[in-house]
C-alpha cells in the first residue's frame, strides 16, 4: 500500500472506524475491533505501511476454550512476541486492546502454544501396565 499521512487520509476517512473497515477489506486482513486502546490513526498508518505484523483473513482463528494458566494482556502480548519474533505488533505494553483479540491472534499464530494447553492434554491415555 502507497504511503500516505495523516493530513492526507483524513480527507478520505472521517474516522478510525472507516480507515480500519478499508484496511480489513483491501488487505484482507483482519484487526481489532473499535474503540480499544492501542487502535489509533498513527497505528493504523503503521498497518497500511506494513510495519507491524497483521494476519490474513484466512488465518484468523477464534479461541472459544478456556485457559487454565491465568496471564495477564501483557504476558499474551509478551507471548505474541516471542513467536513473531521478527516483526511487532506496533502496540506498547500500556495500550493494548483487549485481552480476547490477543487470545485470538496468539491462538491464530500457534494453536499448540502452552497457553492453551487443557489439563487433561498431561494426563497419559493409558494406564502404565503393573
Amino acid at each position: 500500500m502507497e504511503i500516505y499521512n495523516a493530513q492526507y487520509l483524513n480527507a478520505y476517512f472521517k474516522s478510525n472506524e472507516d480507515l480500519k473497515d478499508y484496511l480489513e477489506r483491501e488487505m484482507k486482513i483482519v484487526l481489532p475491533s473499535l474503540p480499544q486502546r492501542g487502535v489509533t490513526t498513527n497505528w493504523l498508518l503503521k498497518v497500511a505501511r506494513e510495519e507491524v505484523f497483521v494476519l490474513p483473513e484466512g488465518k484468523y482463528q477464534h479461541f472459544r476454550g478456556r485457559l487454565h494458566k491465568k496471564a495477564t494482556k501483557q504476558e499474551i502480548h509478551q507471548f505474541i512476541l516471542d513467536e513473531l519474533k521478527t516483526i511487532g505488533t506496533g502496540f506498547d505494553d500500556e495500550c493494548l486492546p483487549e485481552k480476547s483479540w490477543l487470545l485470538d491472534l496468539l491462538y491464530s499464530i500457534n494453536s499448540k502454544h502452552p497457553l492453551f494447553e487443557r489439563i487433561s492434554d498431561n494426563i497419559p491415555r493409558e494406564f502404565p501396565k503393573k
